[in-house]
């Protein structure tokens, strides 16, 4: 029975990471938030999955994409390429979002990034932690046997058909 368990986890992952990357393709703007206190896995996978959008959808898209947390960046984290496009719900009032990702813990776990992300028609959960919850998303990626967001983000990378290149930058991340 690991077999087809295994199987199964592997079908349902390829079903999410297609249909976030259909996400990708076909949204406008894209929300990106995560955990209030940030950790590595938290700030890496948000950066990764921005470069993920950008290759998908093209540089000029950049403006259509926000990371935003209750915190910006710890500064222990300042070094990753692109740390500074973390920002706070403050940087951005105002805007709405069609797609919106919560990395690494589930929406409740957002803070002051909440708002934001609820007001977004569509809703993606990339997460590892057994206790998350999938009610509420539209896509609900969770998987607790993977080590970590990052890992699941990189399953992402790996379905873009090449188009997200594997660089020092998102290596970094």
């Amino acid at each position: 029975s690991g077999t087809v368990e295994a199987v199964m986890t592997e079908s349902t992952t390829q079903q999410h990471v297609g249909r976030i990357l259909e996400l990708i393709r076909d949204g406008k703007s894209f929300l990106i938030t995560s955990q209030l206190d940030p950790d590595g896995d938290s700030v890496g996978s948000q950066l990764a999955l921005r470069r993920v959008i950008l290759a998908e959808l093209g540089a000029s898209a950049a403006e259509r994409i926000a990371i935003v947390n209750q915190v910006a960046c710890p500064k222990r984290y300042g070094f990753l390429p692109d740390a500074s496009s973390i920002v706070t719900p403050d940087d951005v009032k105002g805007r709405t979002f069609d797609v919106g990702f919560v990395l690494d813990g589930g929406v409740d776990r957002t803070g002051t990034a909440r708002a934001l992300f609820e007001a977004c028609p569509r809703k993606v959960i990339i997460d590892h932690h057994k206790t998350t919850t999938a009610s509420g998303y539209d896509v609900p990626f969770i998987e607790p046997h993977m080590s970590s967001t990052a890992e699941m983000v990189y399953s992402v990378i790996e379905d873009s058909r090449g188009k997200t290149k594997l660089g020092p930058e998102i290596a970094a991340q």
